[in-house]
C-alpha cells in the first residue's frame, strides 16, 4: 500500500474546478461525469481490484472505511485541500461513487 498514497493526487488535481461545480449542482440531484478509463490505468494498473469506490462524507469528514481505496482517498484529499469545497461541504451529507464503466457519480444534500 506504501506506493499507492498519494499517487492519484495530481489526477484528481486536473479536475478540481468540474467536481466543485458538480457538488455544487449535485444539491438539486444527481451529477454525473463521465472518467477515462485510460487515464486511470496510466497511473496504475488496478485490473484485480478495479477502479470502483464509495466515498461518504457528512459534514467534511469521511464516514466510510477508504482503507483499500487510494483513489477514493485521493480524491477526498483533493476535495479536502480546496477551501470553497470544504466550506461547503460542512452541513452537508455527499456520496461519491464511481462504477466499473467510469462514470462519477455525485450527491448530496443539506443535513437537517
Amino acid at each position: 500500500m506504501g506506493n499507492e498514497v498519494g499517487k492519484y493526487l495530481p489526477f484528481w488535481g486536473k479536475f478540481i474546478s468540474v467536481i466543485k461545480i458538480l457538488l455544487k449542482r449535485s444539491i438539486a440531484g444527481d451529477q454525473v461525469f463521465e472518467m477515462s478509463k485510460g487515464e486511470f490505468e496510466a497511473i496504475g494498473n488496478r485490473e484485480k481490484s478495479g477502479y470502483s469506490f464509495n466515498l461518504e462524507i457528512i459534514n467534511g469528514r469521511v464516514t466510510n472505511d477508504l482503507a483499500g481505496s487510494a483513489i477514493a482517498r485521493d480524491l477526498f484529499q483533493v476535495l479536502s485541500d480546496n477551501e470553497d469545497i470544504k466550506r461547503w461541504m460542512k452541513g452537508k451529507s455527499v456520496k461519491i461513487n464511481m462504477g466499473n464503466k467510469f462514470s462519477l457519480t455525485l450527491q448530496s444534500n443539506e443535513m437537517e
